[in-house]
């Protein structure tokens, strides 16, 4: 019977390429968190400056407006990106688990190639022992 070498070797592989799925999703939640984290120093830079000068009153309120829009939309972005990250998560897992599978398989089949060894051994030894034996009874 042939192993299951291939087969590992395959799901290995299925396991590698949704793991560089998953670490593409990640940083790409780094990124919109790091861009989430700039507005928001950008913003808290703005409204220091409208306390500063208060002639700037007149175009931040449509700055703020737009900010908050932005703002918005990068948290509904990093919303989305975290249900892909879950999802990207479960495929890893899922792989892994159909990976182990067959790890196992292979495993049992060459603990019971081993054993099927082991016992051909004995009963060669065995076979041995028993013919000294009758030779030593017989003389």
């Amino acid at each position: 019977m042939r192993g299951f070498g291939s087969m590992i070797k395959l799901h290995k592989a299925q396991v590698d390429d949704r793991r560089r799925e998953l670490a593409a999703l990640e940083a790409q939640a780094q990124e919109l968190a790091l861009k989430l984290k700039h507005l928001d120093a950008e913003m808290a830079a703005e409204a220091g400056l409208v306390a500063d000068d208060p002639s700037a009153c007149n175009t931040y309120a449509a700055y703020l407006a737009a900010a908050n829009v932005r703002r918005e939309t990068l948290r509904a972005a990093i919303y989305a990106m975290g249900r892909q990250i879950t999802g990207a998560q479960e495929r890893v897992a899922a792989a892994y688990r159909e990976l182990k599978k067959y790890e196992i398989a292979e495993e049992n089949r060459l603990r019971e190639l081993a054993l099927q060894r082991a016992r051909r051994e004995q009963a060669e030894l065995d076979e041995v022992a028993l013919n000294m034996f009758r030779r030593q009874k017989s003389d």
